[in-house]
Formats: C-alpha cells, sequence, structure tokens
C-alpha cells in the first residue's frame, strides 16, 4: 500500500511540474507575441540588432521550446540519428534558408546579439546554417546526444565555410545538417579533433562505424554544393570542431519574467503582429494546414516583398499533410 501511495504522489509531482511547464510556455510565448513584433520586422529589414535584445526572455523561452519538441521523440527511439533526421524536419518546416529564397542572410555566432536573439530569428523563419543547425544541435543536446558544432574549411577556395554538426553514438559517426538536402552523412577515415580525453576515447571506439540508415559521403557524387548544398568531402577534412556559441545562457523563469517587466513596449504595423501570430501558432503546432495559412498571408495586400517571399518559400516548405500527420 505504501508503495502503490508513493508512485501516486510522485505521478501527481510530475503532473504538477508539467503544468507550471505550460503554463510558463504560454506566458513567455504571448510575452513574445507582444514584444517581439517590432523585432521581427527590424529582422526582416536586415537589421537584426534594431532593437535592444531580450536576451532571458529569449533564451529561456527557447529551452522550453526545445524540451517542447524533443519530449515526443525520447519516447520514441534512442538513435541519434532518428533524432536528428526528426529535428531536422521539423527545422525545415519551420525555417528557410537563403538556398530557397536566395536572400542575404548573415547570422553568425560572431555577432554577440545573435544567441540572444534565437527566438526574434526563429519567429522572422528565415535564417542560414547556423540557426537552422542550432535548433538541431541543442535538440540532440537535450536528448542527450553527444554532438558538436562543425566548420567546413577550404573558405577560400569555397566562397565561405559551412556551419554543420557532428554526431556519434554507439551506432556509429556522421555529419549532421539540417541546411543541406542531405541530412546526414558518414565520412570515412575520419574523425575531428574532439574536445575531451573521454569523448576522444569513445570517438576511438564508435566514431569509425558507419551508422544504419546513413550513407557514406563517397556514395553521394551526384551531389554536389551547387545543387544539393554538400560540401565536397576535402572542405569537411580540412574544418575543425567549435566551440559552444558565447552567451549561451539558460536563464531560469524569474529571469524572464523580469525581463517581460523591464522591456520597453515598441509600437509596430498590425501585420507584424499578424505574422507574428501566424509564426507562434505554427510554432506551437496548432496550424492545421500551415501551407495554406502561408499562402492566404503571402495574398494580402499589405505584405512587403521581402516577407511575401519569406512566407511563399515557407508555404512551400510543408510536408504533404500525411507526411505531417504520421511525423
Amino acid at each position: 500500500m505504501a508503495r502503490q501511495w508513493t508512485r501516486g504522489v510522485g505521478a501527481a509531482a510530475r503532473s504538477a511540474r508539467a503544468e507550471r511547464f505550460e503554463s510558463e510556455r504560454a506566458r513567455l510565448f504571448d510575452a513574445f507575441a507582444e514584444l517581439g513584433s517590432p523585432r521581427v520586422e527590424t529582422r526582416m529589414a536586415g537589421r537584426l540588432a534594431g532593437l535592444p535584445p531580450l536576451a532571458a526572455l529569449e533564451q529561456r523561452l527557447f529551452d522550453l521550446w526545445i524540451a517542447t519538441i524533443t519530449e515526443p521523440l525520447r519516447a520514441s527511439s534512442n538513435d541519434p540519428f532518428e533524432h536528428a533526421r526528426a529535428l531536422i524536419q521539423l527545422t525545415r518546416s519551420l525555417l528557410v534558408t537563403q538556398r530557397e529564397t536566395d536572400l542575404d542572410v548573415r547570422d553568425s555566432f560572431e555577432d554577440d546579439d545573435f544567441i540572444k536573439r534565437k527566438m526574434t530569428v526563429l519567429f522572422s523563419g528565415m535564417c542560414n546554417c547556423e540557426m537552422s543547425n542550432l535548433v538541431v544541435w541543442s535538440g540532440l543536446r537535450k536528448l542527450g546526444h553527444l554532438v558538436y558544432l562543425f566548420e567546413t574549411g577550404l573558405s577560400d577556395q569555397l566562397g565561405g565555410s559551412h556551419l554543420l554538426l557532428y554526431a556519434f553514438g554507439r551506432q556509429g559517426a556522421a555529419f549532421v545538417d539540417a541546411w543541406s538536402d542531405v541530412p546526414c552523412f558518414h565520412l570515412s577515415g575520419f574523425t575531428p579533433e574532439l574536445p575531451s580525453a573521454r569523448v576522444r576515447w569513445l570517438a576511438s571506439r564508435y566514431a569509425g562505424r558507419q551508422p544504419p540508415g546513413v550513407p557514406k559521403h563517397s556514395e553521394l557524387g551526384h551531389l554536389s554544393l551547387e545543387t544539393h548544398g554538400l560540401y565536397p568531402a576535402e572542405a569537411i577534412r580540412a574544418g575543425v570542431i567549435r566551440p559552444s556559441p558565447d552567451n549561451d545562457e539558460h536563464p531560469p523563469a524569474a529571469a524572464a519574467v523580469d525581463c517581460v517587466s523591464a522591456a520597453v513596449r515598441t509600437p509596430t504595423a498590425a501585420i507584424w503582429t499578424d505574422y507574428v501570430e501566424l509564426r507562434r501558432r505554427h510554432l506551437e503546432r496548432q496550424l492545421e494546414q500551415p501551407a495554406q495559412a502561408y499562402r492566404e498571408f503571402a495574398a494580402r495586400g499589405e505584405v512587403p516583398n521581402k516577407l511575401r517571399v519569406v512566407v511563399t518559400a515557407l508555404a512551400k516548405r510543408q510536408p504533404p499533410p500525411t507526411q505531417r500527420a504520421s511525423g
């Protein structure tokens, strides 16, 4: 009887924690929907730092959102590459890059404000490789996997470097990339220099394996950087593990509340408020037909040209309804 009572108390405590979590997440989404519209507007105009960052709010809300999207994956599998593919599919439905739009997106971890504006970038709907892979990196880390940010080499020959991910586990090792058309690939005979002795020891045991269902880079010779966003093997071999981004903080709930209280409200046009609300519903998986919702928004006469490009690309980016339902 005592054991049964203890189990009941534990279940009640977990349920209470879940309710508090959902309540906090909803409150912070409400707050960002109110405060974020002018920030999304300045970002879409190409000025990421147009207004002061809402750092504690954005970083706390991003953490809560990552916890929400990863929870269903935790119960389904412990395979890092299954998790990576699922996170990439979600990320690609939520964000478009310069590959889909030809817009000039210059976010960088070197910009201190970038990490403090995670939700501004996420709500805007457009990004480059940094944000698209940051979402996947954050999700895989939340799920307990060994995953690292990785920067390609040979930037002079290729017009710049590229950020993707390197992950490994008992199944083997692979590069993971939400930006390209190739979600995962294994590069035979190459293990980057990893940051700790323990991780290097684990890599010596497992990283040489090709994970099940993950192709070798050498099998993808018909794909290229120009056509599919796949960087050549020599650029990968010349690359390095990157440290975690500076200022990637995980503030407590109280800091986010204080941030909201201190924030200055800035008026913005109704179209941006409506867009942020549309994005919120998509991020919270409340849109029954995302493609149709984006098409209808793009058809509005007052939508600025750059925003229309992004929204039109987002409409095309949505998976078919049957695929979305199964995912």
